[in-house]
């Protein structure tokens, strides 16, 4: 990052500014939890739970799907989206990028009415973005975007040396 500052109108108005940039570059491992294999085609025989069809209300045979009965969008999502269990747990471990990146922006100007009446601006602008995993199959890895914004006003005026209006 980088400073600067000094005056605009001497001995009246001064200036200051600030930018800071954080990278923090990383990976992280995220886990997520996914259907075992023969849940994938259908297979829901080791399940105690009866598996119901709906179009006879009856249980299917087995507790297994026929392969003509899953719908071609559910194949899609599970073949393209959530991944094979890698584990013993039904789980698919995987590595990916967990990054922080910030940048601040800070600005001040002063100003300096007589020597008894000051007023000051201040504002600073910081984003703030994390790239971490998720225990999602489907989404991956989750970006946190967090904005912030300030702003500061302060008029200082000193009317006798023992009494002070300042607002902000």
């Amino acid at each position: 990052g980088f400073t600067v500052g000094g005056p605009v109108i001497r001995d009246k108005t001064f200036f200051f500014g600030a930018y800071e940039r954080l990278s923090i570059l990383g990976t992280g491992i995220g886990v997520a939890t996914v259907p075992e294999t023969p849940f994938r085609e259908g297979d829901f025989s080791s399940l105690a739970t009866s598996i119901i069809d709906p179009t006879t209300n009856q249980q299917f045979p087995g507790n297994r799907i026929p392969a003509n009965r899953i719908s071609a969008p559910s194949k899609v999502i599970l073949d393209r989206f959530i991944a094979l269990p890698n584990t013993r747990a039904n789980e698919t471990r995987y590595s990916t990028s967990a990054s922080t990146i910030s940048n601040q922006y800070d600005l001040r100007i002063d100003h300096v009415f007589s020597s008894n009446h000051n007023l000051f601006g201040r504002f600073s602008l910081k984003n703030w973005d994390r790239i971490s995993p998720t225990a999602h199959a489907v989404s991956g890895p989750r970006m946190e975007a967090r904005p912030n914004r300030n702003l500061v006003v302060s008029d200082s005026y000193v009317i006798r040396p023992n009494l002070i209006n300042e607002a902000r």
